[in-house]
């Protein structure tokens, strides 16, 4: 009787974890020629802020909300960008900087997806909000969205 542990971050939804144990099962049985009903299944699901790649906490390198169901709109920005935004606002010697999108689209060398033209809360400041990571690269930098002109620039403030 095949026993599969799995071990990943928190935050699939049971539509995603019943598909992955469905193909799991199906290659299994295939495989090893045994019945579906001997294959059994464990996930094991950990918070992000357990988990570690390279020396960094997940939940500092990709940001709060990284891998929650609703942030895969955004999937195209994560990792570079939210990089490159982080260190861009940790390199910055000033309080406050207005970029316009063409600025953001520079930093990241992408094209901001249609929401963040359209929607002005996308650019939250909220940690835990589900929001893509990626835009969140100046929170993990200690900055501040303070206003949004909307698909024109966005007004950012160090946090003190």
């Amino acid at each position: 009787m095949p026993i599969i542990s799995i071990k990943m971050a928190h935050g699939r939804s049971l539509e995603k974890k019943q598909v992955l144990a469905a193909a799991i099962t199906r290659d299994v049985v295939e495989i090893l020629e045994v019945q579906p009903d001997w294959v059994t299944i464990v996930i094991d699901e950990y918070p992000r802020e357990n988990w570690a790649t390279a020396g960094e906490l997940h939940s500092v390198k990709y940001g709060m909300g990284h891998g929650q169901e609703g942030t895969e709109y955004a999937d195209h920005l994560v990792d570079d960008s939210f990089q490159a935004l982080m260190h861009y606002f940790k390199s910055l010697p000033w309080d406050e900087i207005t970029l316009t999108y063409g600025d953001i689209e520079d930093i990241i060398d992408q094209s901001l997806p249609d929401l963040a033209r359209e929607q002005a809360s996308w650019w939250t400041n909220d940690k835990n909000s589900g929001m893509p990571h990626a835009v969140q690269g100046w929170l993990a930098a200690g900055w501040q969205v303070v206003e949004v002109i909307l698909d024109k620039q966005v007004i950012f403030r160090r946090v003190k």
